[in-house]
């Protein structure tokens, strides 16, 4: 029967710590701070709405950017393409010069001295 005292003291003890009824001043309180727990809620949804929007506008210039990126990097391929290209193209016009060359020595080779230069000269 110990027990059945101390758990009746331990509960009559609860209770007297828990007031059955809120004074008028705390109710105010409670409000207060739910009033003002709004507010601050409040504010920080319209401060998340706006750095949404922000990232938002940095997410579409970091598209930008990328964008601007890959088209400078297609344009140095094109530029090297283009080099490559022109490239090509000097090698062919230098060897037909040394096909004209030799060419031209053998024409002059082939004609006599005295054709080379007429006596008039």
């Amino acid at each position: 029967m110990a027990k059945k005292e101390k758990k009746k003291v331990a509960n009559k003890a609860v209770e007297k710590q828990v007031p059955r009824e809120l004074s008028k001043s705390t109710i105010d309180m409670v409000v207060e701070n739910s009033i003002a727990l709004q507010k601050v809620v409040t504010q920080l949804a319209s401060e998340m709405k706006s750095i949404s929007k922000d990232v938002s506008e940095m997410l579409e210039l970091f598209k930008e950017a990328a964008k601007s990126v890959s088209s400078e990097k297609t344009e140095a391929e094109v530029k090297k393409s283009d080099v490559d290209e022109l490239k090509s193209k000097i090698d062919e016009l230098i060897e037909q010069n040394k096909i004209i060359a030799k060419g031209i020595l053998l024409l002059e080779s082939s004609i006599s001295p005295k054709e080379k230069y007429p006596a008039g000269y």
